[in-house]
């Protein structure tokens, strides 16, 4: 009888505990270091490529690099329990037909960003509450 007991506690415990891990597998966020992320949105309007794709990544020493839109730009960043401040250290200065995003996004990534979080493969970055940037997690492939 003793064994029949153990048994049902055993088959419990790992269909219980596979389907946790089945549920953690659907709901991971992608990481903020080491993703690429596209730029989408600025002050909540809807981002185009401009003659490039704005972008940024984060990566693990605490620097961060991207692209405006026409011009790269890098610096360091500091981030802990979703919280984050940028130290923008600066960018190329190619002159671009368009440079409204660009001009936009570096306005916005040098000011007030204070907190972010991630949603399966969304980053938001947020001045207090109120949503700044967004991106989605992509491939540098889709760049070009």
């Amino acid at each position: 009888m003793k064994t029949q007991h153990y048994l049902l506690l055993l088959a419990i415990f790992v269909l219980t505990t596979s389907f946790t891990i089945a549920c953690k597998k659907s709901n991971d966020n992608k990481p903020l270091v080491n993703t690429y992320w596209q730029l989408t949105h600025i002050e909540g309007e809807t981002v185009t490529k401009s003659p490039a794709i704005p972008c940024i990544q984060f990566l693990s020493d605490g620097t961060f690099n991207g692209n405006l839109g026409c011009n790269s730009f890098f610096g360091n960043y500091f981030a802990k329990r979703k919280k984050i401040s940028f130290d923008y250290l600066g960018a190329t200065k190619k002159y671009c037909q368009d440079m409204k995003i660009e001009d936009h996004f570096g306005k916005v990534i040098r000011n007030g960003i204070t907190h972010y979080k991630i949603e399966k493969d969304t980053l938001i970055l947020l001045n207090k509450k109120t949503e700044v940037l967004r991106f989605i997690a992509a491939t540098q492939k889709e760049e070009q």
